[in-house]
């Protein structure tokens, strides 16, 4: 009887005890999803590195684990023990890993929409710059067009004036001193 009195007390002890409450010295819930995505972020980049040496490979994800342990302000070993706690309480890791795996979502999600947002900026000021451009050698175009215009009206003109001074007996006159004061190539001067 005195066995069945203390199972019961040892029971009734535990059974009293909460079982959600975390310990003052380990990294509360929410801290330590943060810390577990980046630790699970800074594998992932270790594994994309072209280290053939494991050593030194090891090396490295040791130096990205102390980088996240600075960015969270903690240290390894506190890591070590709230990481044995968490997995020592299948209740508490199973929503520990659930939370650590929509944060992963969440976060990419909006890294992708604002990749997004910044792909449809840039792909809206490059549609810009390509109107801008197209307006821009239109307007070229035009000016070329407008030159050429004024050339072909100023050939116009002057073949329109060399006619009227040829078809003038002054015109005539004025041809034949131009003539001799330059002569020309296939006009060769009489000695």
């Amino acid at each position: 009887m005195k066995q069945w009195l203390t199972g019961a007390f040892v029971l009734a002890l535990f059974s009293c005890t909460n079982h959600t409450k975390i310990p003052s010295d380990i990294i509360p819930q929410d801290k330590m999803k943060e810390v577990f995505l980046d630790m699970m972020l800074a594998d992932r980049y270790a594994s994309f590195l072209s280290i053939k040496d494991s050593l030194q490979l090891k090396q490295e994800t040791f130096t990205l684990y102390s980088q996240v342990f600075d960015i969270h302000h903690i240290t390894e070993k506190e890591f070590k023990k709230s990481y044995l706690f968490y997995m020592g309480r299948p209740d508490l890791s199973i929503a520990l890993f659930d939370s650590v795996a929509s944060l992963g979502e969440r976060k990419r999600n909006e890294y992708y929409a604002e990749k997004i947002k910044k792909d449809s900026i840039r792909l809206r000021e490059d549609t810009l710059n390509i109107k801008n451009l197209l307006k821009r050698q239109k307007d070229s175009i035009s000016a070329v067009k407008d030159s050429l215009a004024l050339t072909t009206d100023s050939l116009y003109l002057h073949s329109l004036l060399r006619k009227r001074l040829d078809s003038t007996a002054s015109g005539k006159a004025f041809k034949k001193r131009r003539d001799a004061a330059s002569p020309r190539p296939g006009n060769s001067a009489k000695p």
